[in-house]
């Protein structure tokens, strides 16, 4: 995606009275046809992109704005979209009657005065995104003339393409222009058609130049927001430090504390050797069975100081080892290996099996529905039922550690 900026200009239009602008802050999508140039304002494609996400069926309509010529270049600029809701639309039959045609004059004199008829738009899911015969003969029948386009949608893989009529054939073309404009015809028909929700309630836009953009021609002030994020990035830096440093002091004076624990125990079992050596018993003139007697308490007195001084010392070794030194490891038995790696396979089978069978799945970081559904049934096409099972739309977000209902 290529952003250029041009200044703005005035064209003499040759076929249109008077003058007209090109805008100034504009994107480039794809490789644009010097020969017919196609300007699309942001608020009318962002219309389109959300109408395509709400249900999954076939939805049309018309392309608003106006067409302009100068220097043998074509310039049709694209300010608005009008959804026809009520009519029936299928890939094998589209009709523009006379009632659609008048409902749809109702709106435009309504929302729209001051803008003509430029195209139509067809959207529709899992379309092949090629001009069949039934698109092909319903953009000559009601929309014939080189100026008039139409914009096709795929709206499960974001694709789009505008279609236009020259040379006796329709060509698709390659690219477009996005422009930025205040368009408050646009705006004004997008709350009505969303319930009367903001414009930017749902509306996510990476692009920081388009956000300034947006945030300047709203009468917003940019620099007041990038100072008041710049003093929550700087606030939040300082308390993530802070925290460091507590957890560091924290695990300090636990190190500590194993290690006076470790060597207290230490000199508790050193006096209890020598307490020991100081009361063995002594060979004297008593029978032999007493002295025998004394012998083994006193060896078996012994083991028990010398086990507990063996303890203590492997709690200090544990303690004292320093972070990142890699344990020792048993030597493997021979053959062991073999059957760990055969274990490993199965278990990744089981696992396997169980995704399936139990009928759900644990979102991972980086999943999505379509790589969900392409990934367990190999295709998309189980989609629709998988966003039906969980009450989830296609546009909904969904998190890592979220279960997934299989159908």
């Amino acid at each position: 995606m290529i952003e250029v900026v041009y200044k703005e200009e005035k064209k003499e239009a040759v076929g249109n009275e008077g003058f007209f602008h090109i805008p100034k802050n504009i994107r480039q999508i794809g490789e644009v046809n010097p020969a017919h140039k196609i300007y699309m304002e942001d608020y009318a494609h962002t219309f389109l992109v959300r109408i395509a996400e709400q249900r999954p069926e076939a939805k049309i309509g018309l392309l608003l704005g106006r067409s302009n010529w100068a220097a043998g270049v074509t310039y049709i600029f694209i300010k608005s979209a009008l959804q026809i809701e009520d009519m029936e639309v299928t890939p094998e039959h589209i009709v523009f009657t006379e009632e659609i045609w008048q409902q749809a004059d109702e709106k435009i004199q309504g929302y729209f005065p001051e803008q003509e008829v430029v195209g139509w738009f067809f959207i529709m899911p899992e379309c092949s995104m090629e001009l069949t015969d039934v698109l092909y003969r319903t953009h000559l029948n009601y929309f014939g003339g080189n100026d008039k386009l139409l914009y096709m949608m795929e709206p499960l893989e974001k694709e789009e393409a505008f279609f236009q009529y020259e040379n006796g054939c329709m060509s698709r073309q390659k690219g477009f222009y996005l422009y930025y404009d205040k368009n408050k015809p646009m705006q004004e028909y997008m709350i009505k058609m969303n319930k009367n929700v903001p414009i930017e309630s749902k509306e996510l836009v990476k692009d920081k130049a388009v956000q300034d953009f947006r945030k300047i021609i709203s009468g917003k002030p940019v620099k007041e927001e990038e100072e008041k994020s710049g003093f929550s990035l700087f606030h939040a830096v300082g308390v993530c430090v802070v925290v460091g440093a507590i957890a560091v002091g924290i695990t300090y004076l636990n190190d500590h504390q194993k290690m006076e624990e470790t060597s207290a125990k230490i000199k508790d079992t050193e006096k209890m050797q020598l307490s020991a050596d100081r009361t063995d018993p002594v060979v004297s003139d008593r029978s032999g069975e007493e002295q025998v007697s004394g012998e083994m308490d006193a060896a078996e007195k012994r083991e028990e100081i010398e086990e507990s001084k063996r303890e203590a010392e492997d709690i200090q070794d544990q303690d004292t080892t320093p972070e990142g030194t890699p344990a020792a490891t048993p030597t493997a038995v021979p053959g062991e290996e073999e059957k760990v790696q055969e274990g490993q396979a199965e278990a990744a089978v089981i696992q396997e099996q169980d995704l399936t069978a139990n009928g759900s799945y644990v979102v991972q970081h980086g999943d999505t529905l379509s790589n969900i559904c392409k990934r367990i049934y190999g295709n998309t096409g189980q989609l629709r039922d998988i966003c039906r099972l969980n009450g989830l739309d296609l546009n909904d977000i969904i998190y890592p550690g979220q279960i997934i209902l299989l159908p």
